[in-house]
């Protein structure tokens, strides 16, 4: 979250800090005063409404419901401050008619009414901030973006998660199946026989061949990349299988991803040491800490160069190759 949306947060944590109390005690002093009898159930889940729409703004910033937001508290600001300027000038003429001076009229005003009027301003400065105040709407854009990212990324790991179970694992690999399927096919069943005898993990793939670790490696770098840009893949891989996307790149003699490569490289290790200070293991902080990252780094940069799909030379390869991939 860059600076600018942090001190919007603030800004607005105090406004709706302030609407929300107002509401809760206006409604409280309603109830003690009048009894249920009088407030009922509608004017109960009016001022719940008027929660639930504040709470909508801060955590996903939507654009309906900021602009709901808006009219509901300008609405509400200042329809109070009419009714507080009809009762100041009854108030005045009463005091002129009782002979009141300026002095005492004004306190009597102020000690009365005074609060009131703070509370009503607040409310139509809240419902400006939202739409207008430049720190605030970029809180409300980085809210926006966060609730997005994490429903998109929802998305893709339940339809990929889907997509994963409905295809046949193959515990073993034989020379006889991996002639049997099709380009596209074959790529796929190697990768998954990678991960399910691996786990994924480094150490287990580093003494696979070659091919297996191209295959791995330049594929898990395309998904991530296709995804989210270098940053994301160098925040969900630590690098880890960076040398051998430069390997397999070499190997396929792919010159230009073999290029963006090395520079994603040289620009991860350049600020590893500050990326790594926004890593954490709080699952209620990492999309924020990812987006903090992320602003903060360079390799977002490289993502306005496409990376190229290498899908058909990988398919190729497995296809010349198939004797590296029979399970041992």
């Amino acid at each position: 979250m860059s600076p600018l949306a942090q001190r919007g947060r603030m800004i607005l944590l105090v406004l709706l800090t302030a609407i929300v109390t107002d509401r809760l005690i206006h409604h409280g002093i309603n109830l003690y005063v009048s009894g249920w009898a009088s407030v009922g159930w509608r004017k109960t889940l009016h001022v719940g409404g008027d929660l639930l729409i504040a709470g909508y703004v801060w955590w996903c910033g939507d654009q309906f419901w900021k602009w709901l937001f808006c009219t509901v508290n300008l609405v509400n600001g200042v329809t109070r401050l009419v009714l507080v300027a009809q009762f100041a000038r009854v108030a005045w003429m009463l005091g002129k008619l009782a002979k009141s001076s300026v002095a005492e009229i004004l306190m009597l005003f102020i000690a009365t009414l005074g609060p009131e009027i703070v509370l009503a301003s607040i409310h139509v400065v809240a419902a400006i901030a939202v739409v207008g105040l430049p720190s605030v709407r970029a809180f409300l854009a980085f809210q926006q973006r966060e609730a997005h990212w994490k429903k998109e990324s929802i998305d893709n790991v339940e339809k990929w998660l889907a997509s994963v179970r409905a295809r046949p694992e193959y515990e073993r690999l034989t020379l006889d199946l991996l002639r049997s399927l099709d380009g596209p096919r074959l790529l796929e069943v190697i990768r998954d026989h990678i991960v399910l005898t691996t786990d994924g993990e480094y150490d287990a793939i580093s003494k696979l061949s070659p091919g297996h670790q191209m295959i791995h490696a330049i594929s898990q770098l395309e998904a991530e990349v296709n995804n989210g840009g270098f940053h994301q893949y160098f925040w969900n891989t630590r690098g880890q299988f960076a040398f051998m996307v430069v390997e397999g790149y070499r190997r396929l003699r792919h010159e230009q991803n073999l290029r963006l490569a090395l520079k994603a490289i040289e620009s991860f290790f350049g600020e590893e040491t500050e990326q790594a200070n926004f890593q954490t293991d709080r699952l209620d902080e990492l999309l924020e800490k990812y987006q903090e990252a992320r602003e903060n780094s360079r390799l977002p940069d490289l993502d306005k160069e496409p990376l190229a799909s290498c899908e058909e030379e990988l398919i190729a390869y497995a296809q010349t190759h198939l004797a590296e991939f029979v399970s041992r």
